[in-house]
């Protein structure tokens, strides 16, 4: 927390970063919850990568003060909407991907219910 308060430099208005931190919070919860309830092939790989997407885009998009010191390519990571809408693509694409890559090294476990006597 320290080391936070040291780095960061709040933006011209609190609400960049309530968008961003609220983004950040909703993609990682949102996603990871639904997939891990609702699609049975998700597993803590494909998780932990959703979640690290979910954090490392809205957080380089807090500490970019001026698009134009990025390259024409990625001056989108400057900008709120634009960043919110690849967070949640990126980090649904993310729990998808890695959750169906390490299938076989990391089978995800059955939920199994205990037998009634």
């Amino acid at each position: 927390m320290l080391l936070w308060g040291y780095l960061y430099d709040p933006p011209e208005t609190i609400f960049r970063f309530m968008a961003l931190t609220g983004t950040m919070y909703s993609a990682s919860l949102l996603l990871t919850l639904a997939m891990g309830i609702y699609w049975e092939k998700a597993h803590a790989t494909g998780t932990f990568a959703s979640l690290i997407v979910a954090g490392i885009l809205p957080l380089f998009a807090i500490f970019v003060k001026d698009a134009s010191v990025l390259a024409n390519y990625l001056q989108w990571l400057a900008s709120n909407k634009d960043v919110a809408i690849a967070t949640y693509i990126l980090s649904l694409t993310a729990i998808i991907a890695i959750s169906l890559l390490t299938q076989k090294s990391s089978p995800p476990k059955l939920l199994t219910y205990p037998e009634e006597h």
